[in-house]
């Protein structure tokens, strides 16, 4: 028995294979230094839709002494495309290893922009910026991860 397919033919129906590509996000923080690179990033494309992965590594957080040096200010990094809208739907995880402890963390990317700035819940569950003693205070055994996905721009 044959299955009826609609409005579709057989060569109407593309089987698309989509790839994952590597980029190098910058991350910035006031204060922030690294001799390693502490980020990396990976995407996957649909149309202008743009799915996001984000690790960063807190042990990179080293200046040229081999001090820990996460700075001051709240983390944010580059997306590979700006965004069509304003979007806070890319979400992820901070791993606190010291405790054992794993909190909720987010982004967001305003509208023509490709910068990215993360978030974290403060205790009255509003978003605070994710920064060197928000929600706790960041240790080099530390890193966090986002993925999500939003609207770019695509040229």
């Amino acid at each position: 028995m044959e299955i009826e397919r609609g409005y579709y033919r057989e060569e109407d129906i593309a089987t698309r294979i989509l790839e994952t590509v590597e980029y190098q996000p910058e991350l910035l923080a006031t204060g922030l230094a690294y001799q390693e690179n502490p980020i990396t990033g990976y995407y996957t494309r649909v149309g202008n839709l743009v799915f996001v992965r984000i690790r960063v590594e807190c042990t990179k957080f080293r200046n040229g002494s081999n001090t820990f040096t996460p700075g001051t200010g709240i983390f944010t990094c580059t997306l590979p495309f700006d965004a069509v809208a304003h979007a806070g739907v890319i979400g992820g995880m901070y791993h606190d290893e010291s405790s054992g402890k794993r909190h909720m963390i987010m982004g967001q990317v305003e509208q023509g922009s490709n910068v990215l700035t993360f978030y974290s819940l403060n205790n009255q569950v509003e978003m605070q910026g994710l920064d060197h003693n928000h929600p706790f205070n960041m240790a080099a055994a530390d890193f966090w991860h986002l993925e999500g996905w939003y609207e770019g721009v695509i040229n």
